[in-house]
């Protein structure tokens, strides 16, 4: 604990992604990729409802397990975790998922929103943001440096002595971005679609089909 600078302990996030975490996380992006029309909100904007729908058809035709015995709002919970949780474990890393609220609710489906509609301590969410298009969202982060005021003979004050660098992204971020546009296609369905698998189907101990299931408990 360092008190030296007499600034208050903020309570650190366990941010490790369990063999589940990243085995739900592969699902959800495959699925995120795939769906179209009345489900999507733009090109980024997947609604949380839709997903879970994809989800459980891609499960359905795959005979996969991950969503046995859960429900809508079972991965809503995971979501408000996923959020949280990075693929390295650290502060800086890149996020499982990227959430979204819905600030135009008058040009959408009443119904879908209300469906999609997830709550955490104030906070409103209704979209999962699709890693293939929001790239930058899904980029791994680095804490920005404090901004110095060169030293100057200039009265103080002038303008453009005080601006804020532009924030660095980390030595990995640039490429991790061009990955995004480099996913290899996959088919489902009748439709190709892109994504980045973020655990391989053999990863962890018996691979992907006999990790827990959605609603199991955590273990590292």
């Amino acid at each position: 604990m360092n008190i030296g600078h007499g600034e208050p302990k903020r309570n650190r996030v366990d941010r490790t992604p369990t063999h589940n975490d990243l085995a739900i996380t592969n699902l959800v992006h495959l699925a995120l990729a795939t769906v179209q029309d009345a489900g999507r909100f733009g090109d980024r904007k997947v609604f949380i409802a839709s997903l879970w729908t994809m989800m459980l058809r891609i499960e359905a035709q795959t005979g996969g397990t991950l969503t046995d015995g859960a429900t809508l709002e079972h991965f809503k919970a995971w979501l408000l975790r996923g959020r949280r949780v990075t693929r390295d474990g650290t502060e800086e890393g890149a996020p499982l998922v990227v959430l979204a609220r819905a600030d135009f609710v008058a040009a959408m489906d009443h119904t879908v929103v209300a469906a999609s509609e997830t709550v955490m301590d104030g906070a409103t969410f209704h979209f999962v943001l699709d890693p293939a298009v929001a790239c930058s969202e899904y980029a791994r982060r680095t804490q920005a440096p404090k901004a110095v005021v060169p030293a100057t003979s200039e009265t103080v004050g002038r303008i453009g002595t005080s601006r804020r660098p532009d924030t660095p992204r980390s030595p990995d971020a640039a490429a991790q971005v061009g990955s995004c546009r480099r996913f290899g296609p996959r088919r489902f369905g009748s439709r190709s679609v892109n994504v980045q698998p973020l655990v391989d189907a053999d990863a962890g101990p018996g691979g992907i089909d006999r990790v827990q299931r959605l609603v199991g408990p955590a273990s590292r």
